[in-house]
């Protein structure tokens, strides 16, 4: 990963952990919380963010106006997590995070391989897959706090994770921006969006290390991951070994 920040710990990053799944999908008609209002209002403003970054034509290009977003989109993103912390019951944050991935998916399945090409669309695909995983293991750390010789490590582990789920969010977004203005990415930025959400297995990686410092292995395997099936492996075989080579 080629991260060009660096992640403090606050202690909004459990809400953040989960969070980090959220779509700025369409809003279903159903009764909403206000700070679902707020949420939504935030990841959209951050997909207006990244209009101007996906037109670019060159890696170049792409990297520069990247290295000038990633402040802003982290601040929001931690900031709407704070207050999201505070205002809203987290079995309604797991349930907005769940339906807005589906939308997401959804979403790349019907319109991603004309936009990405098939490869692409299966990397991103591949990329919302693990941010459900992550969502559910995000879920069961938030309610067992660590502590004692085992906590500066845990720290390290949450930092790790975040600025991996982060990066590789950031380039999912990008790859949303573009589906929803209708504006194909250039080959070049197409590359630097996919390298990108590579990063997402790193991620995956260090959440699931610090579930270990809390359960027991089986205990993760069969409470906290949902299982793998073979359309899950399709999609990692698709995302690994067919993604632009750089």
């Amino acid at each position: 990963m080629e991260a060009a920040f660096y992640l403090s710990r606050s202690p909004a990053e459990p809400q953040l952990g989960e969070l980090i799944g959220f779509a700025a999908a369409p809003a279903r008609h159903r009764e909403r919380h206000p700070a679902e209002d707020l949420l939504r209002n935030s990841v959209a403003a951050l997909e207006e963010l990244l209009g101007g970054l996906v037109t670019k034509r060159s890696a170049l290009e792409f990297r520069m106006g990247r290295d000038a977003m990633l402040p802003t989109y982290w601040q929001v993103m931690a900031g709407t997590a704070q207050v999201v912390q505070l205002l809203m019951p987290r079995e309604e944050v797991e349930h907005i995070v769940a339906e807005s991935l589906t939308e997401l998916e959804a979403g790349l399945r019907d319109h991603g391989e004309a936009m990405l090409g098939n490869a692409v669309k299966d990397q991103a695909l591949f990329t919302v897959w693990t941010l459900r995983k992550m969502a559910a293991v995000a879920q069961k750390i938030a309610a067992r706090p660590i502590s004692g010789e085992l906590l500066e490590t845990d720290r390290a582990l949450s930092r790790n994770y975040l600025a991996a789920a982060v990066w590789a969010r950031f380039h999912l977004d990008c790859v949303v921006r573009s589906m929803r203005l209708n504006q194909p990415l250039f080959p070049e930025v197409l590359e630097e969006v996919s390298r990108g959400m590579e990063s997402i297995v790193p991620a995956f990686a260090a959440i699931r290390e610090a579930a270990d410092l809390r359960f027991p292995r089986p205990q993760i395997e069969e409470d906290i991951v949902p299982s793998w099936d073979e359309e899950d492996q399709t999609l990692l075989d698709a995302s690994m070994d067919d993604a632009p080579v750089v």
